[in-house]
Parts: structure tokens; sequence; C-alpha cells
């Protein structure tokens, strides 16, 4: 190493105590964060860390330091720099790339390109290629991966996980890891998609047309041009096929997947390898062939990759994140529904809309009908913001239906029955009683092709239903049945708490 004083790469003063190969590298590491890097002192650095991979280690604890002090100090925008370098994996501690759309005014960026490039070209060849870590990851897969893939677009009520640098609205993120511990993360991914994150979660950003769910719910809306946005998880890839749909990663590893519009194709996982056993996160090699999924239907991906069905998954209305209909949300008045008739092959599930039961609400879960008040004095006044739960319009005609209905509180519960000359059955008339006022359905395409939607209270009735109530004094189960014979139309189901 040159000893002129003049030469910028030369502060082996500053260690008197190491080797001199070690003196070289710390030297060329200051250089490069400090800006005084040339071409030649880059390359030295770079074949440097190839041939000493343990120094690695410390220039990644380096870079991430000088990393977090610039963003702290306002100097640089918060871009990707999840992991705690002094417990994470090598992996974790790779996403400390800057945004150089995002350096202000007297920062030099030529510091952060010497940086990044050394990063990429040894740290990514060497550690991320040749030593994932335990966390199972797929880690990123090319030197493009330091282009910015997605932006953070919205933030709710976060808290970032331990280790975790917090992100900014309009922070551009490169792929690495993202984790939180509660609230709502929303990114746009650069290819199309919006991502929502409901915490406690983690995941990886891959590219901007491809992530990782490690643990916890996305829920992705895929526009015309992200069409193919892939989601890895522990038991399951699922690529959308233009679509809405939500990945849910539980601590066991198990993967749920609901399709909330479009089409997704899911493809189960391979036997469970010991990695996978040992690292829920793990993610195991796709096998079999992919399943599609349409709007409306959910699975549960075991780790060993066997499918079940979903009965029922939660939401309200225009909200990102949803639940599996286990009646945690200290407001839900129903907690589950189940029936007596799907095939084990048949992945429908009844949605359950949290306070849904608005004008315009969408019915069913297989039709886009609505319901509305019958004129403009809108939905009955006791029913308004109710439960509600989108039923199947097919199983008008299923004679053998019987539905449960699990309340997780005392509530009045509803039955929206359409109003026919066809005797009401038996099941209605006894545990019910009509409570004379009525509800409107508005159909339209693309089944009734010669109908057209309205837009609020009394807008285009095309049908009514007369609203039946039955006073449940306990939380528990409730049995309803079917239509009558011939009825041409599925019953609603409405609840509210009692007072």
């Amino acid at each position: 190493m040159s000893t002129d004083p003049a030469d910028p790469t030369d502060r082996s003063e500053h260690t008197p105590d190491a080797a001199p190969a070690d003196v070289d590298l710390r030297s060329l590491m200051e250089a490069a964060l400090s800006g005084d890097a040339t071409p030649e002192s880059v390359a030295r650095l770079r074949a440097g860390l190839r041939a000493d991979p343990s120094m690695l280690d410390s220039y990644l604890d380096q870079l991430r330091a000088h990393a977090l002090l610039e963003w702290r100090s306002g100097r640089v925008s918060a871009g990707v720099m999840g992991g705690d370098s002094s417990t994470g994996t090598d992996e974790n501690r790779l996403q400390i790339f800057p945004v150089s759309a995002g350096l202000r005014a007297g920062w030099r960026p030529r510091a952060w390109a010497a940086a990044a490039a050394i990063l990429l070209a040894a740290a990514v060849a060497i550690v991320v290629a040749t030593r994932p870590g335990p966390s199972g990851l797929t880690p990123p897969q090319s030197v493009a991966a330091a282009e910015p893939v997605a932006d953070v677009v919205d933030l709710r009520d976060v808290v970032w996980a331990d280790g975790q640098v917090p992100l900014a609205v309009g922070a551009a993120l490169v792929p690495g890891d993202i984790a939180i511990a509660s609230g709502t993360l929303r990114l746009s991914a650069r290819g199309d998609t919006v991502v929502t994150v409901a915490g406690p979660a983690r995941l990886r950003l891959v590219s901007a047309a491809r992530l990782q769910a490690v643990l916890g719910q996305i829920t992705a809306r895929v526009g015309p041009a992200g069409k193919g946005f892939v989601v890895d998880a522990p038991g399951a890839q699922v690529v959308d096929l233009g679509t809405e749909f939500g990945v849910q990663v539980g601590p066991a590893g198990e993967t749920a997947v609901v399709v909330f519009d479009g089409a997704v194709d899911l493809t189960p996982k391979s036997a469970v390898t010991p990695e996978v056993a040992t690292h829920p996160s793990a993610t195991a090699q796709t096998g079999g062939t992919a399943t599609r999924l349409v709007r409306g239907e959910a699975v549960r991906v075991t780790p060993a990759g066997t499918m079940d069905r979903i009965a029922s998954v939660a939401r309200q209305p225009g909200a990102a994140d949803w639940s599996l209909s286990t009646g945690g949300d200290s407001g839900a008045v129903i907690a589950a529904v189940r029936d007596n008739r799907r095939d084990p092959a048949d992945a429908r599930f009844y949605q359950i809309v949290r306070r849904g039961f608005i004008e315009d609400a969408r019915a069913y879960v297989d039709r886009p009908y609505q319901w509305n008040g019958v004129d403009r004095r809108g939905l009955p006044e006791a029913l308004r913001g109710g439960d509600l739960v989108m039923t199947f319009n097919d199983d008008k005609h299923a004679a053998d239906l019987e539905l449960t209905v699990t309340l997780a509180r005392p509530a009045t519960l509803y039955v929206l029955y359409k109003q026919t000359p066809v005797p009401n059955p038996g099941w209605l008339i006894r545990d019910f009683i009509n409570a004379g006022v009525n509800v409107g359905l508005d159909e339209g395409p693309p089944d009734m092709r010669d109908l057209r939607f309205g837009v609020g209270a009394g807008e285009s009735v095309d049908l009514l239903f007369s609203v039946w109530r039955c006073e449940v004094l306990a939380a528990g189960e409730v049995k309803l049945g079917p239509n009558s014979p011939l009825h041409n139309s599925m019953y609603g189901i409405v609840a509210v708490p009692l007072p």
C-alpha cells in the first residue's frame, strides 16, 4: 500500500495493531465511505473482500452505521435498510442501498456510488450466493436488484419490528426484507401492483413483479400491466392472472390464499424438506400442478402441501386487510359461516363484510348484484351497518343446504328472503318473524346483460326481499335451511348487536 501522505486511501495510522492486510482493507473501506475512493482503490477493496470474506462483516456493519447516520441526519432518503447488523444474517445486512433520487444537496453521491458498487459486486456475489441465511429465504437474484422496485405509499399505525429501520411515505425500496410488528403498510410495486401488508408481518421484495411472504398477511391488487405478479410463500407459489388476492402465512408455515377478484394459479410446494421443517419461513421448490382459484375461492395449504377449503373470510368495506373469521375483531357480530354441502375440492368461501350492510353492498360471492333501499329513504335503519354475509346465489336450488352462522355476541339475526308466490320454508316461519320492511336487489351484468347497476338508494331495484328477524340472546351457532323449491334467488344474512 502507498505511504504517500497525499494518498487518500492511506489511513493505516488509525489501526496500528492490525495486520497489514487488515489495515489496507480498513483504509479502503474508510475511503469508500468518505467519498475519497478512486477507481483503483475501489477495485482493490472489491478484490480484498473476495479474498477475505471475513472482512465483509466489518464492511457491511460500517456501511450500515454510515447509512443510518446519514438517514437520521436528513442527508439521504430512507431506503430499505432492514435487519439488525449485530444479530441478523449476512443476507439481512445487505439492505443498505441508498436511493440516488433522494440524495440532498451537499451530500457527495460518489461515496454511495463506490459503496454500492462494492456491496453489489462483493457482498451479493460472495455472501448471498454462497451462504444462505437460516431464514431460508431466496436471496436477491442479480446485481440489477439494486434498482428500486417499489415505493411506500401509505403507513397507518405502523410499529416497526426490531431491527427494521423506519420507512417514510415516498421512500423508494430496493430488494430486501421488510418487517412490521403491527399496523398497515402499503407499497406500490413498479410493475403496476399495490401490496398492502398487515402486521405482524415479514416479507422480502425480490423484484417489481415478485415477493416472498414469510409471515403475516399481504393483499395484492394487480393492474393490467402487472399481470403475472408472483407471491412465494412457505406452502405455495401464487401467480396472478389479473386480480385482487390475499396471502397469509402462519407461524407454522401454513399458507392461506384468498381470491377477492379475478383469478390466480396456485401451486403447492413439494414435500417438506428438513430445512422447511426447521425454519417455517423457508420456501421449498414448487411441485405438482397449478390449481386455478377464481373470485370467491380460498384455500389453506399445509407445510406438507395438502389443501383445505377456507369456509369464510371477513373483511370491511373498502379495506385491503381481512381475517379468517376467528371473531378476533372486537366489533365483530358474525364470527364465522359454514355449510354442509361443499365438496372438499370446492374452494368457495362465504365473505363476512364487517359493518358492511350499506347502499350498493355486494349481495353474493358469485354474483355482482347489490343490496339497496327500495326507495330514496334507503335501507331499513335497524339493519344499516350490520355485519353482512355474502352467500352463493348458486345455492338457491340446493334442497339439502344447511348454513351455520356463528355469532360472536348477542345479536338480532336478519334473513333477507325474496318475495315470491312460492310458500316460505318451514325453518324461516318457525324461527324468524317478518319485520314488515323490505330491501331491494339490484341485478346487472355479466349475468343480466340487459340490466345496468344503479348507484344509491332506490336506484335500479329489480327484486324485493322481505326482512325476517330473530333475536339471539347469547353468542353461539344458529342453523339456517334451504330456499323453498323453485325459488330463483338465494337469501341474504345480516346481523346487528343487541343493545
